[in-house]
């Protein structure tokens, strides 16, 4: 019997990033440091372990993952960014049943 082949990330460790688009697909992030960074993620495997990430740093989705973010809203997962404070805790959609 063939078993399917596991995805290997790339692994980045230790490393400090200030400025720059990082992509986060197919990626592990271990003790890496994101200044004032833009950070991507349009879907599929990427980890991040142990990373800081400065109060300026920017998250842009792309392909399908707008769509999916737009579907959790509807279904009431809520998303605030670290400015916001929630005035509840936030509830994931299976605690509301």
């Amino acid at each position: 019997m063939e078993t399917p082949q596991t995805f290997k990330l790339q692994v980045v460790k230790d490393q400090t990033f200030t400025k720059q688009t990082i992509h986060l697909s197919g990626i592990r992030y271990e003790n890496c440091r994101f200044i004032d960074c833009t950070l991507s993620y349009v879907g599929g495997p990427g980890e991040m372990s142990n990373c800081f990430m400065s109060p300026n740093t920017v998250w842009a989705f792309g392909g399908p993952v707008p769509m999916i973010l737009e579907t959790l809203q509807r279904y009431g997962w809520r998303f605030v960014s670290g400015t916001e404070s929630p005035e509840e805790p936030i509830r994931f959609p299976s605690d509301a049943m």
